[in-house]
């Protein structure tokens, strides 16, 4: 082979990163690339294949292979003679000649390439008509950029035309080699571009995310999973986006490249964003470059501050700028970039890449060349990266967007591409605009968004007064019932007579039009008499709840200028307090009584206010909201007509009066002529009281917050009640638990269930949701559409409407807006904002601070607060997001997640928990200490470690404002972590070693260790470990810090100078019963016992996890020697005799299989009751040749781990720590491969196998390295003739990421009464 040689020399950064992760996920087409096209003509093949290998002659790259094996650094070596034989048959029969193409296709992709084998190129072609063949070249990314290949194609059709009109081939002189280039990088100084970097990502720490990216990292692709979309701009506009460049002297490149951040701003919600650009990366000053072939491209960062006050001729100005400045710094690889910038290590530098392509395949590659024409040109290969978009120049402007389908969905890229369009058309459009005047919402989607989804309107009589529904009912129906409550009941006819005897008591109070009337009243039949009675005399009334304490009163009084104050009952206590008018509707009945009942004969427009409803301010002082009775009118209405209520209904009103739910109930069973029953003034919260109403009274309509709701379903779950007169349940003002919804269908079997919101500044409620079946993969109830006249919008902190599926604040408008709040122009103005898409003059828009996104469908998402969006060490963090996931655990009934101050000013997450009655395991005990150990370790598995609450906090109720909302002052101080039991400080000098070593690790400070909470407990997880066993100048085996957890503990043992020798290390914190299953795991290759720990709380009490401790594994510093998987697996079984008495499963994960496999097969031996081997993430293959060479001889101990860290067995490693695992890693594959030559030769001569126990291989559905599991997983049967295969959500460590699927599978498969093949199916 050597004789074969040309050349051999180092690899690029960029062929590096190729190679490496080409690798990395065998059976996946990671940067296969195929150019295909059809070819018109009568083709010449043998002169086609005959002109394609007189370009390979000429290029050595496309003669080159990789070596990497056994090499300290991967060369790239080329062939002296490579033949790229030309695929060539005859498809002219063929019936559906097409979709065989693609199949043809998919399995050259499923092929790939073998980079130690040249050619790394294949051409095909397939006669389908007498003068058409389809033609596909294939090749690996690592030899050829976009500007390559189409010199390449060039070349080779130029030659084709040579070959068939002159008959001979053309003298072709050697090209410049690609070896020319790669020397021209080992000479270059990097020492200005690495501070030219440096100084470009100083602040920059964080990748940007698109918000509606559902993963996070690169390379998280999967053969298959990526999609391609293009657009193509018609040459009219092509042609006037390029003048417009032209004149403002910028390139398409700039203007392509602004497009993209200005839409990845909007779909992040960033003002500064950073994504990768591809650089030509061929030097002007390297000779012959511009027709050498090979890898040139570089993908480098961009960083684009988006001002939407900047000039755009500005801004497109300065990134070309910055454009040419990244280029004069382009050959610096992006690993090395990366080490320069701020960004945590393991994190991306950027998710999104741009490629601005300016080597298209020009028109000459569709001329005549020897009688045959090449048309349909398409292309395809996976970018790794989660989208990417390339653009294209020419006549047409062609813009593709990729994307993984787990990452984005279909419809999100889509827009994203359409929306990239027209910013491409509109951007340069008028370079005097400012930035903000071209939004990223444009055409079909801000339609869509801004007017189609608010097509709200319907014909409503709005001039109307909410009395007047009383009065009407009282002209057609004066006989029927209108309200019942503790104090008696009253006909239509009687209410509207007693209000107008009221209202001239107001008046001659001094009551006039446009006055405030103070409503302080418990819930009576007085409450709806005064309320109709203020508006009758054309005042507003002011809801004041007797049991407010007396400042507030007092305040609401004085900032609201009553006029005149009604009372009833307590409400009179109130009055005495005041220097007010006052008219006690109880006592001064006899005077009322007087007073004539015929109408006050006063014209009350709609538009006056009929009611200032004050609700809590960020201040601490509450703000009156005045809303008139048009508003008020439209969402009645529009209630009535859409439940179809009517005189049959009887609603039960239980919320506030100073909540405006209860507007809805009194003036929705006004205009529908039903009975409004309120709960006796002594028991309006008293949920067994409403119950009875409900019962009796026949209650169908029910509207209220959800924890009210909840009250009521407790108490009727209590008694076993099932009524079925409720119709209709809303549920409204606060999150509804997922639960609820059936809940409540199964209390009330014949009630409809609908989510309401809005705010009391609009409509009582401006957005409904009727729900019916909780999907389970909801995190929250949605929250729904706009109701009738009624408009909703989201928009980011410019103002700017966000892309669907972006979160934003929601902002509402509409029949329903309030005039805003009573003497509070700042604050109206401020909350109160122009409308900026109405065609309406003045109308104005409603800024919630509620955080929401729309869903395709246009429904909305509520996410939380704008203001419950945090930052914790420089990390933003949505409270809301916390939530939604701790809902879904069985344990917790409700939930509220909060970032407390602790006793330092440092802010930290705390969970405030409602359990549920049943729920988690600990949570059955009665332990909430255990079950919130067990909650933590539940979410870290869920969410990043960032967004795990440092603190939880256990309830009997969430704490409610009377409205019956959470409120969040009243919620208790959190007691973080270490100081839960207050402090145990060091007593020993061991103890104050540890605790300032592990608060080092943990970053605490030494004080804030407690010395008998757990390491786990205090933030500690399976890489602090290791770091918390770095004790400098003594030895601390890592299974000694999962034996004994808190400092005090783990001091008290090492005092005792014992040696860890235990070959199996019990995990979990319960003490085993006698009869627990015994699940032994064998650690993955490099990893410690401790990797098991989430699977053991998994598994819980339900089986007792031992980790098996493998000798020099222990990361503690001492030279304990690595042994073979013969006499580790001894050590096992004879401690595992000591398990004889229970049933046992052995685990093995990667490159433990071996040892778990031996275990297996001696524990056997010894007569134990093993009821399954399960294999992880791994198989040997067919035949013990198969495992002669080391895969990773090529690489460095520390290359060796960072490469399976990426995988996700590690993060944040440090070379040294890097270092130690690539060590271990290298001795336990190795070991596992000659443990396997051996059992695959003696099982050759054994048709039984070598194990009688069963044998499941799990498989994780996203693992690289287990790509070809379909067929791969069989060889299995080789050594256990009884086995199956289960496959579980993950990568390759899925047992890390999902440990409560693999608990599932183990206990199935431990279970005697199960066929484990039953349980995979």
């Amino acid at each position: 082979m050597a004789k074969n040689v040309e050349a051999a020399y180092p690899l690029s950064a960029l062929q590096q990163g190729l190679l490496f992760h080409t690798l990395s996920r065998p059976g996946e087409p990671t940067y296969f690339e195929q150019v295909r096209c059809v070819i018109r003509g009568a083709l010449d093949t043998a002169a086609f294949e005959e002109a394609w290998n007189l370009v390979v002659a000429r290029h050595p790259v496309l003669r080159t292979a990789f070596a990497w094996q056994r090499l300290k650094e991967p060369l790239q070596v080329v062939g002296r003679t490579v033949r790229v034989p030309l695929d060539q048959a005859d498809w002219r029969d063929r019936t559906d000649p097409d979709a065989d193409w693609q199949d043809l296709l998919d399995e050259d992709r499923r092929r790939g390439f073998d980079l130690a084998k040249a050619p790394l190129m294949r051409l095909t072609v397939r006669h389908t008509a007498d003068e058409s063949h389809l033609f596909v070249w294939s090749h690996h990314h690592i030899l050829l950029d976009g500007w390559s290949f189409g010199l390449v194609l060039h070349e080779a059709l130029a030659a084709y035309a040579r070959l068939v009109e002159d008959g001979r081939p053309p003298e072709l002189q050697p090209a410049p080699p690609y070896q020319d280039f790669i020397r021209y990088l080992g000479e270059r100084d990097s020492r200005a571009d690495e501070a030219f970097w440096q100084e470009y990502l100083e602040g920059f720490e964080q990748p940007t995310r698109l918000a509606v990216d559902r993963g996070q990292g690169v390379h998280e692709g999967g053969g298959g999973t990526e999609v391609t979309l293009s657009v193509t701009l018609d040459k009219e506009t092509s042609a006037a986006v390029q003048q417009r460049c032209g004149s403002l002297g910028v390139s398409l490149s700039a203007l392509a490249h602004a497009a993209w951040a200005r839409l990845i701003g909007a779909y992040s919600g960033e003002d500064e964003v950073l994504f990768g650009s591809t650089t030509a990366g061929r030097p002007p000053e390297l000779a012959g470059v511009e027709q050498m072939v090979g890898l040139f491209i570089n993908a480098v960062p961009l960083r684009v501050r988006i001002n939407p006050a900047r000039r755009i001729g500005d801004w497109l100005e300065e990134i070309q700028r910055d454009l040419f400045r990244l280029q004069a710094h382009q050959f610096t690889g992006l690993a090395r970039i990366q080490e320069l910038s701020g960004v945590e290590r393991g994190k991306p530098l950027f998710e999104t890449l741009l490629s601005f392509q300016n080597y298209p395949l020009d028109d000459g590659h569709t001329e005549d060349w020897g009688g045959v024409r090449l048309t349909d040109y398409g292309w395809s290969g996976p970018t790794n990266y989660p989208v990417a978009v390339r653009a294209f120049p020419g006549d047409e402007i062609m813009l593709v967007l990729s994307y993984y389908r787990h990452r984005l969905d279909d419809d999100v890229a889509g827009a994203m591409l359409d929306q990239l369009r027209l910013l491409v058309e509109r951007l340069g459009s008028d370079p005097e605009r400012a930035l903000w005047e071209v939004e990223p919402l444009a055409g079909e989607h801000a339609e869509r968004v801004l007017r189609r989804w608010n097509e709200t309107s319907a014909d409503i009589d709005l001039d109307r007064t909410l009395h007047g529904l009383a009065e009407r009912q009282a002209r057609l129906r004066p006989d029927a019932p209108a309200v019942v409550a503790g104090d008696g009941r009253l006909t239509y006819g009687e209410l509207d007579a007693r209000a107008n005897q009221v209202a001239r008591r107001l008046v001659a109070l001094g009551v006039r039009p446009g006055d405030r009337v103070g409503l302080c009243t418990e819930k009576s039949t007085a409450t709806v008499v005064g309320m109709v009675a203020v508006m009758k005399a054309g005042a507003a009334y002011v809801p004041l709840d007797p049991g407010y304490p007396a400042e507030r009163i007092a305040y609401m009084v004085a900032d609201s200028g009553l006029r005149a104050l009604l009372t009833w009952g307590s409400g009179a206590e109130v009055a005495a307090r005041l220097d007010l008018p006052s008219l006690a509707l109880d006592t001064d009945a006899p005077d009322i009584d007087r007073q004539p009942a015929a109408p006050l004969g006063l014209d009350v427009p709609p538009e006056s206010f009929a009611y200032v409803i004050y609700t809590s301010g960020s201040s601490g002082q509450p703000k009156g909201v005045m809303l008139d009775h048009r508003g008020r009118i439209n969402n009645v209405e529009d209630y009535r007509r859409r439940f179809a209520m009517g005189p049959g209904d009887r609603t039960l009103c239980v919320s506030s009066l100073s909540f405006d739910i209860s507007v809805c109930d009194v003036f929705c069973s006004f205009a529908a002529g039903g009975v409004l029953v309120f709960p006796d003034a002594t028991r309006t919260k008293d949920p067994d009281h409403w119950l009875d109403l409900v019962e009796r009274e026949g209650i169908t309509l029910w509207h209220s917050a959800p924890a009210l709701m909840d009250a009521l379903l407790d108490a009727a779950e209590e008694r076993g009640s099932h009524p079925a007169s409720p119709r209709l349940t809303v549920l409204d003002g606060d999150w509804i638990p997922l639960t609820q919804p059936d809940r409540v269908r199964g209390t009330f079997p014949s009630a409809r269930v609908v989510s309401a919101g809005g705010a009391t500044e609009l409509s009582v409620d401006s957005v409904m949701y009727p729900v019916g079946d909780v999907d389970p993969a909801w995190r929250s109830i949605p929250y729904g559409r706009p109701m009738a006249n009624q408009t909703v919008y989201i928009v980011d902190e410019r103002m700017e409407a966000v892309p669907v599926g972006v979160p934003g604040e929601l902002l509402l408008g509409g029949a329903g807006t309030a005039a805003g709040y009573l003497d509070r122009p700042a604050l109206t103005a401020e909350k109160f904002v122009p409308h900026p898409w109405s065609e309406r003059p003045g109308e104005r828009l409603y800024r919630t601070g509620d955080l929401a996104r729309f869903g395709q469908d246009g429904t909305i998402e509520l996410l939380g607060r704008i203001d419950f969006q945090v930052k914790i060490r420089g990390v933003r963090i949505e409270l809301g997001e916390i939530e939604s996931v701790l809902r879904e655990h069985p344990g917790v009934d409700t939930c509220l997640v909060a970032a407390s101050l602790d006793a330092t000013g440092e802010r930290r997450l705390v969970a405030y928990l409602v359990h549920t009655q049943d729920g988690g395991d600990a949570r059955r005990t009665g332990e909430p200490d255990a079950f919130h150990t067990e909650l933590r370790a539940w979410l870290r598995r869920r969410v990043p470690e960032h967004l795990v609450p440092e603190a939880f906090v256990r309830l009997d109720r969430l704490p409610l404002t009377a409205n019956g909302k959470v409120n969040r002052r009243d919620l208790p101080a959190a007691r973080f972590a270490v100081a839960a039991r207050g402090r145990v400080a060091p007593a020993t000098g061991l103890e104050a070693e540890l605790a300032a070593h592990w608060a080092g690790v943990l970053g605490l400070a030494p004080d804030e260790v407690d010395v008998e909470t757990s390491f786990f407990d205090m933030g500690g997880n399976s890489l602090k470990a290791l770091r918390a066993c770095r004790l400098p100048g003594r030895s601390v085996p890592i299974t000694a810090l999962y034996r004994y957890r808190g400092v005090r503990a783990l001091a008290e043992h090492l005092g005792q100078g014992t040696t860890e020798t235990d070959a199996l290390v019990r995990l979990g914190t319960e003490a085993p019963a006698g009869t627990t299953p015994a699940v032994i795991c064998v650690p993955y290759g490099g990893g410690h016992a401790g990797v098991y720990q989430p699977l053991a709380e998994a598994l819980s009490h339900r089986a007792t996890l031992y980790a098996v401790r493998l000798p020099g594994h222990e990361h503690d510093g001492t030279d304990e020697p690595l042994q073979a998987v013969e006499p580790v697996a001894r050590s096992v079984a004879a401690a595992a005799r000591e398990l004889k008495d229970r049933p046992l499963l052995v685990y093995g994960h990667c490159g433990g299989v071996a040892l778990a496999t031996e275990i297996t097969r001696q524990l056997e031996a010894d007569g134990l009751d093993v009821r399954r081997l399960v294999v992880a993430a791994s198989y040997p293959p067919a035949e013990a040749s198969g495992l002669t060479d080391d895969p990773f001889a090529e690489q460095t101990d520390v290359e060796l781990a960072r490469a399976f860290a990426q995988l996700g067995g590690f993060t944040d490693l440090t070379d040294e720590e890097a270092g130690t695992i690539g060590r271990l890693l290298r001795h336990d594959g190795t070991e596992a491969r000659r443990y396997f030559r051996q059992a695959l030769t003696q099982a050759a001569g054994r048709p039984e196998g070598l194990l009688a126990t069963p044998l499941t291989c799990l498989i994780g559905d996203s693992d690289p390295l287990t790509e070809d599991y379909a067929e791969g997983w069989r060889t299995w049967g080789l050594l256990a003739p009884d086995h199956e295969l289960a496959v579980l959500p993950g990568d390759h460590y899925f047992v890390r990421a999902h440990p409560e699927e693999v608990a599932d599978r183990l206990l199935a498969a431990l279970a005697p009464t199960t066929d484990p093949k039953e349980a995979t199916r």
